[in-house]
């Protein structure tokens, strides 16, 4: 039943409805894309009033950059547990490459989360708000990455001279390698040769 509420609800309540108006939103956008989303049906679909959720947000952009942020969000986090596992895993370099490379072909696997994450890149490459939502996640995300390849040079698996940004980079772009594959099906990517091309030599454990 859809809620007539004008008044914003109280505080302790306030982030459980935002969240729910851009779940709503979300699951809109996945339906008829940001061009066809509207403000309405989204307000219908999270049980709100139009004019609560104008309360909180700035109109249609907001919401839809909100959207793609929550999502791209609860992607880069997934990837950074799958990150961090196998660090944790690896007891030398040769076995961190075996687990990363497991680990990434399983994760990866799963067409609908590569399509969600180039949608939200490819939003943020044309609306400046969408790009504005998600840029914090992806500063988070790299930080993160950064980390875990300081702790492998300090751990000698990686050499010191190794340029961490461009090697992070590598990183961040292995899940779209596997994107050729949704458009050209004969495409094939094979992870493990991919990681020992970006790999420098390292010193054994």
């Amino acid at each position: 039943m859809e809620v007539t509420q004008q008044q914003p609800p109280g505080a302790g309540d306030e982030k459980e409805v935002r969240l729910q108006i851009v779940d709503a939103a979300f699951a809109v956008l996945q339906e008829v894309g940001p061009t066809r989303l509207r403000v309405q049906e989204v307000a219908r679909r999270a049980g709100v009033s139009p004019t609560l959720l104008y309360y909180y947000f700035d109109g249609k952009h907001a919401l839809i950059a909100a959207a793609y942020a929550r999502d791209y969000s609860a992607i880069l986090l997934q990837d950074l547990a799958l990150m961090r596992s196998a660090f944790d895993e690896a007891h030398d370099p040769v076995g961190l490459l075996e687990v990363v490379t497991t680990s990434y072909s399983r994760a990866f696997m799963d067409a609908d989360v590569r399509r969600r994450r180039l949608d939200a890149l490819a939003a943020a490459q044309h609306d400046p708000v969408v790009a504005a939502a998600i840029a914090p996640q992806q500063r988070m995300f790299i930080e993160e990455l950064r980390k875990l390849v300081n702790g492998l040079i300090a751990k000698g698996w990686l050499p010191e001279t190794i340029d961490v940004n461009a090697f992070v980079m590598s990183m961040l772009a292995m899940p779209f390698g596997l994107v050729f594959q949704d458009l050209d099906p004969s495409f094939e990517v094979d992870m493990g040769k991919y990681l020992v091309a970006i790999l420098p030599t390292a010193p054994r454990a």
